[in-house]
């Protein structure tokens, strides 16, 4: 037997080797050198490539990695942006085509399915396409864009060796798939579903169970007296819109639909901050423009930094990988950047329906109008799911109600890339202005500047506009009782602020009675109030400044709660937060102290008015209700708030002992209590980043929202348009390279971390410096 022993484990070795483990790809895969990872290499040598469509177009990567396309013309370009989006973010570009498609659980198996199924009840490839199709006639030069767009990354693709595909391949055992022409218009929709998507109506369904419609107007006001807009110059104006006694009827719910996507600005903020300064507040004579956008913090991350010059024309700025065309950047004449309106975007709709496959509609039963679709599934059976399409929408089944959906996401009358498109080339803030007529959704506070000291912001993007503020699930039966989607570039927007200055957080655009129909969700006032009191402190801002005011981490809702804190803090406590200023930095002991009391604050109270229904009422406004007064109205008669900070001050002192192992407030430190960490997009732990002690909050400038902090700024910009050509300092938070094993995959972090810049050579032709790497295209 012993003999035949060494047969069996060889045997038994090659069936390791060959076996599939949870998921994984057979670990001879990684074991053989044809194809294992350990093979891949990153060259850095010139590298020509033959019988291009496009030849002389070059691309040349810097010491960061940071992308420089030379092109002869816009399909070059376009060409060009394929190729080193797959070059450089495959994997990522390929997660993302999948997800919107509904395409996931055929490479990651069942676990994707509620994803898949989620995405393919608004059929967007179907519709993406046809789109697509149209620009034959709408735009065909655009549509030739796209083509050379995905024709580029194709063609990387096509001559990558499969032992040089990106880690996450190999892992999880699949293979890239070939890039569609319409890519850039779905691309579209997931930022919609990023930005725009929110379940908050289902929640306002269920909530009339718990509250009455008195104390949901006090806890959940559709607009605040502690308001701070974006357009003060044109509050209060004729902006007002008109209400009519026609409103839809709201649905109450069964369901509390504890899976909601709900807009969390109380601990998971998304948001942005922009800002520009005119020629006269500023200390150069020339304006200034600052962008940095709230996302995940994800390697790799959002933005893929890139500089195009086609001719004398140069652009330079971020994308989103999928896409060719530049979001946030600037030319010599004009920079742009944008936040989220933050406007509510999402309707949902219950309907009567007979049994027998029809809905009422105006008064007469209408036909459901049935689309099954097959989703693949790795490792098992393919699932069958039919939808049924309406007049309000795609419907499904959420919670055990049937809702119809109506999401901006599925209006394809603007093109999002041509506006992008139009604002490179826009001599003027008056030319950018305009551009931005054409950007439908998602939609975003545009700040511009322009070479000639000009600035101004615009909204630009559809709002859903209803007879009257509506939310909640809305009883469906008349073709009126769906909104209509209206665009607001101009309407919203000013141009040459008499201040010198403009900046937009995601807050009101105005402090008007039109805020009720654009939204009830806005973002709390703290960032936007801070950087207000920034901009009128300083009468002429420089550049240092201008950063300054992008890393500043002094607390915005501070103010709000720093009398109710004094007031009820034990003496231990007055220690760290008697002098404490609201800066909440790593080594801050009174950030600590402050951010943990405040929360429990917010859920102590909450839970006396909804209790465990995750649908707490807006902190800003319940903490400014308690700097009103100590005396709140409850349920069951009033809330004192005295007792209540009298035990949360006992639990705090007791917690943080325990947490911090110290009695000591001294060791209670911020970066202790707060960690920052940047995520593999796929979730795998080794592909992490260390993590961070944390600095700022969801109400600093400088945000890091999350416990851990898993949200913050995913880019910073400081741009001047000077008359000699523009200068700017960019930074992301991670690396150009999507790749785990790159040396820029993750080279930013430490800058970005600790307020860094990097500056931006305007180059105009690909020999005016030395390049890491440089591809020609013959």
């Amino acid at each position: 037997m012993r003999k035949w022993s060494w047969l069996i484990v060889l045997i038994l070795w090659i069936g390791v080797l060959n076996y599939p483990w949870s998921g994984l790809p057979p670990l001879q895969q990684f074991l053989l050198y044809p194809t294992t990872p350990l093979q891949i290499e990153h060259s850095d040598e010139t590298i020509d490539i033959e019988g291009s469509p496009y030849p002389s177009l070059y691309l040349r990567y810097d010491d960061r990695g940071v992308a420089h396309v030379f092109a002869n013309n816009e399909f070059a370009m376009a060409y060009g942006m394929g190729y080193t989006h797959a070059k450089d973010r495959l994997f990522q570009v390929e997660m993302l085509r999948r997800t919107v498609r509904g395409r996931l659980s055929e490479v990651v198996g069942a676990r994707a399915l509620p994803s898949d199924r989620w995405w393919l009840k608004f059929d967007f490839e179907a519709q993406a396409m046809a789109q697509y199709e149209a620009l034959e006639e709408s735009d065909p030069k655009m549509k030739l864009q796209f083509d050379a767009y995905a024709e580029g990354f194709n063609a990387y693709l096509a001559t990558l060796d499969p032992a040089q595909r990106p880690l996450e391949y190999q892992l999880l055992g699949f293979e890239p798939k070939p890039m569609e022409a319409h890519t850039p218009i779905l691309l579209v929709r997931y930022m919609d579903k990023v930005l725009d998507y929110r379940e908050d109506d289902l929640k306002f369904s269920a909530l009339q169970k718990y509250l009455p419609d008195s104390l949901i107007d006090i806890y959940y006001p559709w607009a605040s007296d502690y308001n701070y807009p974006i357009y003060p110059e044109i509050s209060g104006t004729e902006l007002t819109a008109a209400a009519y006694s026609d409103a839809p009827e709201a649905y109450t719910s069964d369901s509390d639909f504890p899976g909601a996507y709900i807009t969390d600005h109380n601990r998971q903020d998304l948001g942005s901050n922009n800002w520009a300064i005119s020629a006269e507040k500023s200390a150069t004579g020339n304006a200034f423009l600052c962008n940095d956008t709230h996302l995940a913090l994800d390697l790799p991350g959002t933005w893929y930094e890139v500089h195009q010059v086609i001719g004398d024309r140069v652009v330079h700025g971020l994308c989103v990988p999928g896409a060719p065309f530049i979001v946030s950047g600037y030319t010599k004449d004009l920079a742009w950047g944008m936040t989220n309106a933050t406007w509510d975007l999402t309707d949902f709709y219950h309907l009567e329906t007979d049994g027998k496959g029809n809905y009422m509609l105006d008064g007469a039963w209408t036909p459901l109008e049935a689309r099954t679709v097959e989703i693949p599934v790795k490792g098992e059976k393919a699932v069958s799911i039919t939808y049924y399409d309406t007049y309000f929408g795609p419907t499904d089944t959420i919670d055990g109600e049937f809702l119809a959906t109506n999401w901006v996401a599925s209006d394809f009358t603007k093109n999002e890339m041509k506006a992008l498109k139009k604002l490179s080339y826009a001599e003027s803030l008056q030319e950018g202005y305009e551009a931005l007529q054409g950007f439908g959704h998602p939609p975003q506070n545009f700040v511009l500047a322009d070479r000639h000291g000009d600035i101004g912001m615009v909204t630009a993007g559809f709002a859903a506009m209803h007879n009257q503020p509506t939310r909640g699930i809305i009883e469906a039966k008349r073709s009126s009782d769906r909104q209509v989607f209206k665009h607001m570039g101009k309407t919203l927007y000013v141009l040459n602020p008499e201040k010198g200055w403009n900046h937009s957080a995601n807050q009101h655009q105005v402090a008007d009675s039109l805020s009720a129909y654009l939204s009830y969700m806005f973002t709390p006032t703290a960032r936007g109030r801070r950087i207000g009191a920034m901009m009128e402190a300083r009468e002429k801002i420089d550049r240092s400044y201008l950063k300054d005011m992008q890393y500043d981490v002094v607390d915005g809702e501070w103010p709000l709660l720093k009398d109710h804190i004094h007031k009820y803090a034990p003496y231990d406590m007055m220690k760290v937060l008697g002098d404490w200023d609201g800066t909440s930095d790593q080594k801050s002991q009174g950030a600590t102290v402050y951010n943990y009391y405040k929360w429990m604050l917010h859920d102590t109270i909450s839970e006396l008015l909804v209790g465990d229904f995750d649908f707490k009422p807006r902190a800003e406004n319940l903490f400014m209700m308690i700097r009103q007064s100590d005396t709140l109205p409850g349920l069951d008669g009033p809330i004192y708030i005295a007792p209540i900070a009298e035990q949360l001050w006992k639990d705090v002192l007791e917690d943080m002992k325990n947490k911090f192992l110290s009695k000591e407030p001294n060791d209670w430190r911020y970066g202790d209590y707060h960690k920052i960490t940047l995520r593999h997009i796929a979730r795998i732990p080794a592909f992490n980043y260390d993590t961070l002690a944390g600095k700022g909050s969801n109400r600093t400038v400088n945000v890091s929202s999350g416990e851990p902090g898993t949200h913050g700024a995913a880019m910073r910009t400081v741009i001047e348009l000077t008359p000699e050509g523009p200068k700017a300092d960019f930074v992301i938070a991670g690396g150009q390279v999507g790749r785990p094993e790159h040396p820029n995959y993750s080279d930013q972090v430490d800058d970005w971390y600790n307020g860094q810049y990097f500056k931006v050579e305007f180059v105009k032709a690909p020999q005016e410096k030395q390049w890491k790497q440089a591809i020609n295209f013959k």
